[in-house]
């Protein structure tokens, strides 16, 4: 649940901006959802049994900005992302099937 969360929606003539969420209250990450588009350059995939358990594994990694899921994948298939650069718009493509997540911010206690 946000307390004092602010919606802020993106407006990008490339609409890969959707809708992501400030918050004041450190009680979950917040993030950037792009449908149908990826990140390349993930180095690695996990499984787990949710999108919620993706973002989770992302949020508590130190490393970890951003993460890509199959949406029909089950269980999950999670592509994490390292690195500054790893979502800037020439990483950024489409992929029909995908959700890309941009971690915006987080509670850095829950990271390792």
């Amino acid at each position: 649940m946000l307390h004092n969360a602010q919606h802020y929606a993106c407006v990008s003539e490339d609409t890969l901006c959707v809708m992501f969420v400030i918050t004041t209250d450190c009680e979950q990450a917040a993030w950037l959802e792009r449908v149908d588009y990826m990140a390349m350059g993930a180095t690695s995939s996990i499984e787990k049994n949710s999108i919620d358990e993706c973002q989770d594994y992302c949020a508590g990694d130190q490393s970890c900005v951003g993460i890509d899921v199959g949406r029909d994948d089950e269980p999950k298939q999670c592509s994490p992302h390292t690195g500054p650069n790893a979502f800037i718009s020439d990483n950024i493509v489409n992929q029909t099937g995908t959700t890309s997540y941009e971690l915006i911010t987080t509670c850095s206690s829950n990271r390792s």
